[in-house]
C-alpha cells in the first residue's frame, strides 16, 4: 500500500529590479493599493561565450502602509527588492469577450534599496563648498523600521545585525 506525500504549500517570491514607471497608488475601500511594474534582470552567457541579458517585466500589488510608503519614495527607475506570493488575476475583456490572465506578485514587502529624500535642497552661492556625500561619509536620514537605529542617506540600516542591513547586502552583493 503505497502511502501519498503530500507536497509542500509554498508560493513565495523575492525578486529584485527596477520600476517601470512611476507606482500607481490609489484608495480602495479603507485601504491603499500600488501598482507598479517591476524590470528584473538576468545575465547569462549564450552559445558564443558572449554575455547577454534578458529582462522579466512583472506585475506587483502592493497595499497599505507599503502602498503609501512606495508612493511616496520610489519612481520611476528606483531599485527594490519585492517579497510576497505569486496571484493569477483573470478577467473578460470587454472588447472582444476573450478570457485573460495574468500572473502578478502580491507584495507582502518592499524595501527601496537608494533613498532619494523629497526634499528640496537650499540654493547654494556659487563658490561656496558643498556639505554632503562622498564616498567615505554617510548622511543619517531616518530611523531603520525594524532596529529603530539610523539609516544613511541611501535608506539602508547602518546596524550589521538587522535584518534591514542583511536584507540589503544580501541584494546588493
Amino acid at each position: 500500500m503505497a502511502t501519498s506525500i503530500r507536497p509542500p504549500n509554498v508560493n513565495s517570491v523575492v525578486i529584485s529590479g527596477r520600476l517601470v514607471r512611476d507606482p500607481e497608488v490609489k484608495p480602495i475601500g479603507e485601504s491603499m493599493v500600488c501598482n507598479f511594474t517591476l524590470a528584473a534582470g538576468h545575465r547569462y552567457q549564450d552559445k558564443n561565450k558572449e554575455w547577454q541579458e534578458k529582462v522579466t517585466f512583472i506585475n506587483v500589488a502592493a497595499w497599505g502602509r507599503t502602498a503609501e510608503s512606495l508612493g511616496q519614495r520610489a519612481r520611476k527607475g528606483t531599485p527594490v527588492m519585492v517579497e510576497g506570493r505569486l496571484d493569477m488575476d483573470s478577467w473578460t475583456d470587454k472588447a472582444t469577450g476573450a478570457k485573460r490572465s495574468q500572473v502578478k506578485i502580491q507584495a507582502s514587502r518592499v524595501q527601496v534599496l537608494e533613498y532619494q529624500p523629497k526634499v528640496q535642497e537650499p540654493e547654494i552661492e556659487a563658490g561656496t563648498p558643498r556639505k554632503g556625500n562622498t564616498m567615505n561619509q554617510l548622511e543619517i536620514i531616518h530611523p531603520c523600521p525594524e532596529c529603530g537605529r539610523e539609516l544613511t542617506d541611501q535608506g539602508l540600516c547602518s546596524n550589521p545585525e538587522c535584518a534591514e542591513f542583511s536584507l540589503v547586502v544580501r541584494a546588493c552583493g
